[in-house]
């Protein structure tokens, strides 16, 4: 299940989904998650919860209710 909240963008292609999201890349594939082009974390069959908050100047995201850091953003 996913979870947006706030202002995004998503695309979908062959094995692949692009979300965009208040100035951050999300690109899910059948085996990682990478944000601006760094991998944050493995993707397979255990991860059953994502969600991307999108409400504040940044973006928080979790993994199956846990927060997972992201690489600091460039301006």
């Amino acid at each position: 299940m996913a979870d947006i909240d706030g202002e995004f963008f998503a695309s979908e292609g062959e094995d692949i989904t692009t979300v965009q999201a208040s100035g951050r890349t999300f690109v899910f594939t059948n085996a990682e998650i990478t944000v601006d082009g760094n991998k944050i974390a493995d993707l397979d069959e255990s991860a059953i919860d994502v969600a991307i908050d999108a409400r504040r100047n940044d973006v928080r995201f979790s993994l199956n209710g846990h927060d997972i850091p992201l690489p600091g953003k460039t301006l």
